[in-house]
């Protein structure tokens, strides 16, 4: 099967939410007597991506002769919605690639659209080898996926600029501040930094990086803190980067172009689109676009994506996913996803070869270090996230646009989202 007849685009429904073989035991499953097509939603089959799920699911049909897979491409602008519609609908796909699980999978698992997948766990070696972040799978108490990704963000850097300013690679957040300031007083229209500046979800996550790395608690004893001193000073080096030393209004887009194109001296990212800059950077600036860890006392991190199931799904076809999920995370699967991607991922060992190069080693320290952005345990948060992000975006962009007190500002904050009705 060609990838072109895998693949069967989906239009997007009116908008119902916000927002191979493995080396270790795995699940059995009965073996299947007739012909499964399963069907596999993702709003990932494009360049590096599409590459993986080819030979992810050649090597599983050829494997599993009575089986095969349909992707279900959807763009991610319109994948909540799509997803939600079908489920309602009844139409959902077999198999559901989940992304940011934290925040997407508790209103599905909440809806029923998802089904448990404890006892399946219970037949692999997830529970015994998975980082904690298997837990963003979770919701209730109830595992609804296994996590694919995550990930420590790590700081992009243009070594050139840095250089013509004569500073190295930041490795606090001081010298963090400097490094951006030096670059910005250089002549011409270069920034030292990048920050996201727009309204969507990445804008809070962007500024949660700073409070995580620099150890500063925004929920404490199930009560908002982004009034505490730590946090405060947290996202002062935020506010002066965003303010001072960044371009104005870039959303993620904007931000990682306005690096792609010397415009900016660095920016934190995931380690995904490490692949992206070497592969579409302007040729005369790419060998000077590196990565290393952020400078931070702890790397922050995030959860990627995961795979969960439909709960409509009858004996046989889910016998069939969950052999499928088998050989998704098995270790060469995994080990393949890394090196395509450039990204590490949840099974240990597979990012081996990452390891192996001073270029991308910093990518696999990063993840190895990293603690999430958000805790999982937050439940509340996960809940309504889109109402987090709104409340908690208002108050940022206030940072950004204003000149009142930092503390001032975060103090309304927690009253704002008390106001809410949000709790952690």
């Amino acid at each position: 099967m060609t990838a072109k007849k895998r693949i069967s685009l989906i239009a997007a429904s009116s908008i119902l939410v916000g927002s191979l073989v493995a080396c270790a035991p795995q699940s059995a499953q009965p073996e299947a007597t007739e012909d499964i097509a399963l069907t596999l939603s993702t709003w990932s089959y494009s360049n590096e991506f599409a590459d993986w799920w080819d030979d992810v699911i050649g090597k599983f049909e050829k494997a599993n002769p009575t089986i095969t897979v349909e992707i279900q491409q959807t763009a991610f602008a319109d994948y909540g919605s799509t997803i939600t519609t079908q489920a309602v609908a009844g139409s959902e796909p077999d198999i559901i690639h989940v992304p940011t699980p934290i925040t997407t999978l508790p209103a599905w698992a909440k809806a029923g659209f998802l089904a448990p997948l404890d006892d399946y766990l219970k037949t692999t070696d997830v529970p015994k080898l998975w980082p904690a972040a298997q837990s963003a799978m979770e919701w209730n108490g109830t595992s609804y996926g296994v996590l694919l990704v995550d990930y420590g963000y790590n700081l992009f850097y243009n070594e050139a600029l840095l250089t013509e300013a004569g500073v190295g690679v930041p490795t606090t957040p001081e010298e963090l501040v400097a490094a951006a300031k030096a670059v910005t007083d250089l002549p011409g229209d270069e920034f030292g930094f990048a920050i996201t500046d727009d309204n969507t979800v990445n804008f809070v996550r962007d500024a949660l990086v700073f409070t995580t790395g620099m150890k500063a608690d925004w929920v404490k004893d199930g009560d908002w803190n982004f009034s505490d001193p730590d946090v405060v000073a947290a996202l002062d080096v935020w506010r002066e980067l965003g303010k001072k030393y960044s371009p104005i209004g870039t959303n993620f887009a904007a931000k990682r172009e306005a690096f792609l194109a010397g415009n900016s001296a660095m920016m934190i990212e995931g380690p995904f689109y490490y692949a992206t800059v070497q592969g579409t950077a302007d040729p005369a600036l790419v060998d000077s676009l590196k990565i290393a860890t952020t400078p931070f006392e702890v790397s922050p991190g995030d959860v990627s994506h995961g795979l969960a199931l439909s709960a409509d799904l009858d004996e046989n076809t889910r016998a069939a996913a969950e052999k499928f999920l088998d050989f998704v995370t098995s270790t060469e699967s995994l080990t393949t996803y890394s090196k395509l991607i450039t990204s590490p991922t949840a099974r240990p060992g597979t990012a081996q070869s990452l390891l192996e190069s001073p270029d991308t080693a910093p990518i696999v320290e990063a993840h190895e270090a990293s603690k999430l952005i958000i805790d999982p345990s937050n439940e509340g948060l996960r809940s309504d996230y889109a109402k987090f992000a709104e409340v908690t975006g208002a108050a940022l962009h206030s940072l950004l646009q204003s000149d009142a007190p930092s503390r001032e500002i975060l103090v309304n904050l927690d009253r704002a989202l008390d106001d809410a009705g949000l709790k952690p």
